[in-house]
């Protein structure tokens, strides 16, 4: 939905994003809500407020059954309505009373519709002797009830599928990781990996635990380089991202997205298999940022972002967490890492 800063303002439902950018294409800023959301997401619908300067985005979250108030320059969530009751979840119509910042209150009227889901909201402000509000077919409509009104609270009706949302003092909120346990890793098991890695290799690379930790699977493992001598490949990773945190050594890193000469890893490539998931190789990276990696440095390399070593004097070690939302690398218990040890590795 283009604003009147000349933004558009696009919805990302499965992905709980809204997104900003110019009408070229040019991106811009995005905020995620609820982004722990699943099914259809938290962002189906949007549109702005009726103030001038449009101050305010009126976002409906459907797959929660809320409806969150922003601050337009800078997408912080105001207020949000509390989740609905599933019960009532096929009904046509939703209202949701919500404090929100006076600059608001303006005639009722439609808003803009919404570009996302063809749906859009009605904002009618409430009559001081009202104890509730409603919205579609058969809703009030007599020019007593449109104008007798406060200006402190909204009722935004979503004509999608919709819930009736009843106000609470607190949002429902759940871990997402239920009843889950901590993951202890001992010095003694990361330096036993570290010690199977020979002074001639020029890469290992060992994963020690990839644990379930609800909406997301998260992997711990070392890697050990060699002195480069050569060319060395860029590294790209569709899905995973990489921490890196130097334990000793040095290197020079270069990072970035637009990498030369791409290639398509195979299927049963080790890595893919087992270490970063699905992604692939190139030769260089263009307009590439320079990292001088020296132990205690941390690195975080986004997936699909290239990495690129290009010097090492003598060997870097490091140890790697890789944050897996898709869950594409298989899981690795205690057990499971010293038979490892005692394998001698995979």
């Amino acid at each position: 939905m283009l604003c009147r800063n000349n933004l558009l303002y696009v919805c990302h439902g499965v992905n709980d994003r809204l997104q900003v950018c110019k009408p070229d294409g040019t991106f811009v800023k995005e905020a995620f809500i609820e982004n722990q959301t699943l099914g259809l997401g938290s962002v189906w619908d949007i549109a702005f407020s009726q103030d001038p300067q449009q101050k305010f985005l009126h976002i409906a979250g459907g797959e929660n059954g809320r409806v969150h108030i922003l601050d337009r320059e800078s997408l912080e969530v105001l207020t949000s309505s509390v989740k609905a009751d599933a019960s009532r979840a096929n009904s046509t119509a939703c209202s949701a009373s919500l404090p929100i910042p006076e600059a608001t209150s303006t005639p009722p009227r439609p808003t803009a519709a919404s570009a996302c889901r063809g749906s859009f909201i009605m904002v009618w402000r409430r009559s001081p002797g009202k104890t509730r509000e409603w919205c579609g077919p058969g809703a009030p409509q007599s020019e007593d009830t449109k104008t007798r009104m406060t200006p402190k609270t909204v009722s935004l009706c979503i004509l999608t599928t919709a819930v009736v949302i009843v106000p609470l003092p607190a949002q429902d909120t759940r871990p997402s990781c239920n009843r889950c346990s901590v993951t202890y890793i001992k010095k003694e098991e990361i330096q036993a990996y570290l010690k199977r890695a020979p002074a001639s290799i020029l890469v290992l690379d060992q994963q020690v635990r990839a644990v379930d930790a609800g909406k997301t699977n998260v992997d711990v493992g070392v890697v050990y380089r060699g002195k480069l001598t050569g060319e060395s490949p860029v590294a790209e990773h569709d899905l995973v991202s990489e921490v890196y945190h130097i334990i000793d050594g040095s290197a020079t890193l270069v990072t970035g997205p637009d990498i030369e000469g791409l290639k398509r890893r195979p299927p049963d490539d080790r890595a893919v298999r087992l270490l970063n998931g699905p992604g692939a190789n190139g030769t260089s990276i263009r307009n590439g940022v320079v990292h001088e990696l020296k132990p205690g440095d941390v690195l975080i390399v986004p997936a699909g972002v290239g990495h690129w070593f290009t010097r090492i004097n003598d060997h870097i070690t490091y140890l790697m967490v890789r944050i897996d939302p898709d869950k594409v690398t298989p899981l690795k218990d205690e057990a499971a890492s010293q038979a490892d040890l005692r394998g001698g590795g995979q």
